[in-house]
């Protein structure tokens, strides 16, 4: 016997709702429990911000233990705990609205089978409730294909890029303050040396005679300033390099072979002041 008919919009708005409600509370859960099979999740699953961007021959120089001024972009992009993680973060998200996507149709496909069940029974109620179910899905899996395609386009890593770019700047100027303040270092220990030379002198003409105490000590207090200088370099150069190395990807505490920087840059180099540019 053929079922009253109920009016189509009201089955739709009442189905879609439920299909809604249904949706918003357990696909974010499922898509959790849930994974692509292998091959679809390699074909949604970015490649940037993984070794999959590179040659071997790239990956192993941004390996070797030695920055390069060069190098900084590729390692920020790479290995920057910050950066990485948040490349992570849009890869799962993508991930999980594809797994939802994929729910979604498998929902629709079982709701179209139901509609088509219950036209053959000539059952216009069930017919309207799945026809209407049907379509919720089918809307909501539409939306997240959209959403899946528009994690690949570039404004949905602009604030990364953005990041990346940010940290490059800092990690560029501390990379040619280190520089600047090493080639400093290196003129202060011999400087330091020379007041090593010159007290030892002091000390040798003061025993035969020759020279006043006087000048033995202040032969002493250049040493010691030229000393302590020597060590607040030494320990500016362990921050910024401690600091640096963070910035790119390794431990804070390791110890990489920082390369001078040359090309255009070395003009910034020439041109530093301590005292006013940092």
């Amino acid at each position: 016997m053929k079922k009253r008919k109920f009016p189509y919009a009201a089955y739709a708005a009442a189905a879609g709702l439920t299909a809604f409600m249904q949706i918003a509370a357990a696909f974010p859960a499922l898509a959790k429990e849930q994974r692509l099979g292998p091959d679809s999740e390699e074909a949604v699953t970015t490649t940037e911000g993984t070794e999959k961007e590179y040659d071997e021959a790239t990956l192993a120089k941004l390996q070797d233990n030695v920055l390069e001024y060069d190098e900084l972009a590729d390692r920020i992009h790479l290995y920057n705990t910050d950066i990485q993680k948040t490349w992570q973060d849009l890869t799962d998200n993508k991930l999980d609205a594809a797994v939802i996507q994929q729910e979604l149709e498998s929902q629709k496909r079982r709701m179209e089978k139901e509609k088509d069940l219950a036209e053959d029974e000539n059952d216009t109620e069930q017919y309207a409730y799945y026809a209407a179910q049907e379509e919720a899905l089918r809307a909501a899996k539409n939306r997240y294909i959209d959403m899946v395609e528009d994690y690949d386009k570039p404004k949905a890593s602009k604030s990364i890029r953005v990041q990346e770019r940010q940290l490059l700047s800092a990690a560029q100027t501390t990379m040619i303050t280190y520089n600047t303040l090493k080639l400093q270092r290196d003129v202060q220990a011999k400087q330091t040396e020379l007041y090593e030379t010159e007290y030892a002198i002091a000390q040798a003409q003061v025993a035969a005679g020759t020279a006043a105490q006087t000048e033995a000590d202040a032969a002493y207090t250049n040493l010691l300033s030229a000393q302590s200088s020597l060590l607040s370099m030494d320990a500016s150069l362990k921050t910024l390099k401690s600091s640096l190395c963070l910035t790119v990807g390794w431990p804070a505490d390791a110890d990489p072979e920082i390369q001078m920087v040359s090309g255009p840059e070395t003009d910034r180099i020439t041109a530093m002041n301590l005292g006013t540019d940092t």
